[in-house]
């Protein structure tokens, strides 16, 4: 490990499928989606303060970090400690579902709602092209972020 990189870590989100069963696996604030029958829904939770703070059901008008912040601050990632807490859970998945994998570049510039209208705009069968059109206007709203997706149709 190179000096300058110490203390430094990486978010991660995957899948892999068994007959009709989606397996996912993430760390840090990376997110798995999935788009089923008009519906988004988040497949896994970010591991940030903020969230470990609405998990403790804090009022966060007495928190003296903004949201924006405490959202930014990953509590677990690849690489930041030798004990690696990597979240894995099992769903079942129908033909036609999308599955979203993205980065916080996509999913801090474009709300749920934005992602699926942008998604269900797209026939099945045209993945790619309702990839280009989440990027495209990820980056056309200024993330703040690196932008990287992967969507999947079963």
């Amino acid at each position: 490990l190179q000096r300058e990189y110490q203390g430094c870590g990486a978010a991660a989100a995957g899948v892999f499928f068994t007959q009709h069963t989606m397996h996912t696996v993430h760390v840090g604030d990376c997110r798995v989606t999935r788009l089923r029958d008009g519906r988004i829904e988040a497949l896994t939770q970010d591991h940030s303060l903020l969230n470990e703070v609405l998990s403790m059901n804090i009022d966060l008008s007495e928190v003296k970090i903004s949201e924006a912040s405490m959202r930014n601050i990953i509590t677990r990632a690849l690489g930041f400690k030798e004990e690696r807490v990597v979240d894995w859970a099992a769903h079942d998945v129908q033909p036609g579902d999308r599955i979203l994998l993205s980065t916080d570049g996509l999913h801090d510039a474009l709300d749920e709602i934005t992602i699926a209208e942008i998604v269900y705009a797209h026939p099945h069968g045209a993945v790619t092209d309702a990839a280009d059109a989440l990027l495209a206007a990820a980056l056309e709203a200024e993330t703040h972020d690196n932008v990287t997706l992967i969507l999947i149709e079963a």
